[in-house]
């Protein structure tokens, strides 16, 4: 522990507190200061007799909580301690305690702060905690540990010196503290002209640099790294993540080849591992239909080597190519299990987890659950690394799904911002939200303009996968309103073939229901309720709650055009229930104004929206069963609903409620 600062008048106050103390007592007490809140029994293992702290009570300077020493402000610790001047005091004062503690992490800082020269034996101590700290998730104890050993090995073990380094610079890291890691790779760097030992240097400095710095600095690395083939691997690695905003994710996956065939050619599954993480999530993005193969094998290997922070990049791949295919349960089981092994080690890992598990909510509709893992995630993020784009987008998406606008308009506004510091572009995610914002503000020419621009982003990128697209049925909606139902068409062709090709059901369900859209907008009202049919059981097949509320709420609007009000109210009363159910404000209050529109009486008045879906299908004359799987409802509800039915009717039977609403 580092004392209090404490002005001299008061110091002069609590020393002369201290004085009157018998010597063995402030002896007792410098222990303790040293310790913080030490049992009882561990200053007794220090040679301190049981009562030498009995006057230090009497004085109020501590106090004794179930055998633990407190010191009853900590002004008093603080000088104690700083009074403990000699340096050959204080060290025989920790190498004494360095000698009793049982905790390996707690010895080794008292074993540090014993030794104030090079001291081989002490390093090596030193730098075997920083490890296991490294391995508890205690990265701010593994920084202090880490420089402690750099600072005790000898100048001339070069080797020791430039590992250790380099371990206190990614425990720092780790730990959020950027700048100070920054600061011991470039001294580092100063002292390592050439070779292999200068292509690792600068290889976390990269890491620590913006996007166009870390290409330079990793292109700089390749040619010092020419007699390791294995950071030859790593270097393009890293080349891969760098570049894809510059050449695109086509071009960076050029680089995650390289690194693979290295990895193959030295018969390395750490290596090979690495490579496929990164082919499998650029190639996901890209479109590659080998993706989740190469995630899967990635995840195979990183399981069998060992290496946890490596099989977590692997399970983000797996988690990647699951969410992609809307195979959410088994996407959101992965991340459950993911963010339970990191929570209590590594809360950076932990926030990656609740980053993705914030967009599975989102696809499976129970948006409030989304959008406290996503807060939870951004939280954890800012405090352990520069903020970046994509802190904010998981808030934003859900925000402008929720109808929270001017909250998703703020975090994608500042995802802009911050993207163009750090990476001179602008995510096509957020231009996207920004243009779903506008669109449900009224806007539909901004909106036009901002999904425009997401798609040209996207395509420029190499963005093949579909899903990843997210906005397009918007984008071709605003499109249609604005009367441009050629390029709507041409949207939806694409998108499509990226679907067809790579079997994502969720696009396709999109894509459907967008073509009735269509078909409505060309005057084909049949061939559009027919399309839309197609696509409300499209969705609910997948169990994308929010596409059939959508689905169903364009069916009744062209039923409603095609005067069969009956239909309509029933097709829109259902989407109204299936928005209210997601907390989608914005849809529950076009929905109720789509109802508004209709006008007319209906024999069924008085029963709420949900009960008339339950009223409507049992009508039908299904099952129980059969209403709570079309509804996403329990049988128990079903029955709650049915019952309220028939009282407010004043009917008994099946038979009667399909002749009541007939």
């Amino acid at each position: 522990m580092q004392p209090l600062p404490v002005p001299e008048t008061l110091e002069e106050l609590v020393r002369a507190r201290l004085a009157g103390l018998p010597a063995a007592t402030r002896e007792a007490l410098e222990l303790a200061s040293a310790l913080g809140a030490p049992a009882a029994s561990l200053l007794e293992r220090a040679g301190i007799a049981p009562d030498a702290l009995t006057a230090a009570v009497g004085a109020q300077v501590i106090k004794r909580e179930n055998g633990i020493i407190r010191f009853t402000h900590p002004l008093l610790s603080s000088v104690l301690y700083q009074g403990v001047s000699s340096g050959e005091k204080r060290r025989s004062l920790h190498e004494r305690l360095a000698a009793i503690v049982d905790d390996p992490l707690v010895r080794a800082r008292h074993l540090a702060l014993a030794r104030d020269t090079p001291d081989a034996d002490a390093a090596r101590a030193l730098d075997d905690a920083a490890t296991l700290a490294a391995g508890r998730g205690a990265s701010e104890v593994a920084a202090e540990l880490g420089e402690h050993a750099l600072r005790l090995t000898p100048p001339d073990a070069d080797g020791d010196r430039h590992r250790r380094a380099l371990a206190s610079a990614r425990a720092h890291r780790t730990a959020g503290e950027w700048t100070r890691a920054h600061s011991i790779v470039a001294d580092l760097l100063t002292q390592t002209p050439t070779g292999s030992s200068r292509a690792e240097a600068l290889i976390l400095l990269a890491e620590l640099e913006s996007v166009d710095d870390s290409i330079a600095l990793l292109e700089a690395a390749l040619p010092e790294a020419a007699s390791s083939p294995a950071l030859q691997s790593i270097i393009h690695c890293q080349l891969a993540w760098s570049t894809r905003f510059r050449k695109g994710f086509v071009g960076a996956l050029e680089h995650a080849r390289s690194a693979l065939l290295l990895a193959e050619d030295l018969d390395d599954d750490s290596l090979r591992a690495r490579a496929l993480v990164a082919q499998a999530i650029l190639g996901g993005i890209v479109g590659h239909a080998a993706a989740p193969e190469l995630a899967a094998r990635a995840y195979e290997l990183a399981t069998a080597v060992g290496d946890e922070p490596l099989l977590h990049e692997a399970t983000s791949a797996v988690a990647d190519t699951l969410i992609a295919s809307f195979r959410l349960d088994e996407a959101r089981a992965l991340l459950e299990r993911e963010y339970r092994v990191w929570h209590d080690r590594d809360e950076p890992a932990s926030a990656q987890a609740l980053w993705s598990l914030s967009l599975v909510e989102l696809s499976a509709g129970r948006w409030a659950l989304a959008a406290v893992h996503a807060a939870g995630a951004r939280d954890i993020s800012v405090q352990y690394r520069l903020e970046v784009p994509q802190d904010h987008l998981p808030i934003a998406v859900i925000a402008v799904h929720r109808g929270q606008l001017e909250l998703a308009r703020e975090h994608s506004e500042r995802a802009l911002e911050l993207a163009e510091e750090q990476l001179a572009l602008h995510p096509p995610h957020h231009l996207a939200v920004l243009g779903l914002v506008a669109r449900w503000s009224g806007d539909v020419s901004g909106a036009a303009s901002w999904l425009g621009r997401a798609e040209q982003q996207a395509a420029s990128l190499g963005w093949g996968e579909p899903s990843n697209r997210w906005w397009n049925a918007d984008y071709a909606e605003t499109l249609l309103e604005l009367g441009r139902i050629d390029e709507a068409v041409r949207v939806l062709d694409v998108w499509e073939t990226d679907a067809v090709r790579l079997g994502r059901r969720w696009t396709l369900a999109q894509v459907t229901r967008s073509r009735g859209l269509v078909a409505a907008a060309q005057g084909s009202v049949e061939r559009a309720a027919s399309i839309l049919q197609q696509a409300v059981a499209q969705h609910q097949e997948i169990g994308d709650l929010f596409g059939r509320a959508r689905a169903l709420l364009a069916l009744g609007i062209v039923r409603r055009r095609a005067r069969q009000k009956r239909a309509a109210r029933e097709a829109i009363e259902a989407a109204l229930a299936g928005f209210e159910q997601l907390g989608a404000a914005t849809w529950v209050e076009k929905a109720r104004a789509e109802l508004g529109s209709i006008g007319g009486r209906t024999r069924e008045e008085g029963l709420t929206s949900a009960e008339r879906r339950v009223a409507a299908l049992v009508a039908e004359g299904r099952t129980n069963r059969e209403v709570a799987a079309a509804l996403f409802l329990g049988e128990r509800t079903v029955e709650t609903h049915l019952s309220h039915v028939y009282a407010k009717l004043g009917i008994r039977s099946r038979t009667e409620l399909a002749r009541t609403l007939q």
